[in-house]
């Protein structure tokens, strides 16, 4: 399989029984795609009104939410192949997803976060390379360009 690209979004929460149907896989990651099910949406609805609440304060209502300007989400792009799956680390966000065109364009690095501190490098043939740290660039995953 030639590597790809796929938003994802961390699930750092157990959440309140209201929000989920019993019997659901909880915290983890999740990939947003047409294919996610109920489930999946309802986890990270609950993640993006959870995660923008004020300390202390309940998740936001869906009238907070559709009024809110600037929202956060952890998580980011992962970039999987046939070897390994990369994964953005603490402090990305999904709200950051458009920064990889950067990298596409002008090859400035997006921000993938830090420990492990993932990066990207755009190579002389079109193709590029991404690590799960910088600090080991022996583990990387190639994607076309």
């Amino acid at each position: 399989m030639p590597s790809s690209l796929h938003l994802v979004v961390e699930i750092p929460y157990t959440p309140e029984p209201f929000w989920l149907a019993s019997g659901q896989a909880l915290a983890g990651v999740r990939c947003l795609s047409g294919e996610c099910g109920d489930g999946d949406v309802a986890l990270v609805m609950f993640t993006l009104a959870t995660y923008n609440r004020k300390s202390g304060s309940p998740p936001l209502s869906p009238t907070e939410l559709t009024a809110a300007e600037h929202l956060l989400l952890p998580g980011g792009v992962a970039v999987k192949d046939d070897v390994q799956e990369i994964y953005p680390s603490c402090c990305s966000g999904v709200e950051c997803w458009s920064e990889w065109q950067y990298l596409l364009e002008e090859g400035r690095v997006p921000w993938m976060g830090h420990d492990p501190t993932p990066t990207a490098q755009r190579i002389n043939d079109g193709s590029y390379q991404v690590w799960q740290d910088e600090d080991l660039p022996g583990s990387q995953s190639l994607w076309p360009g």
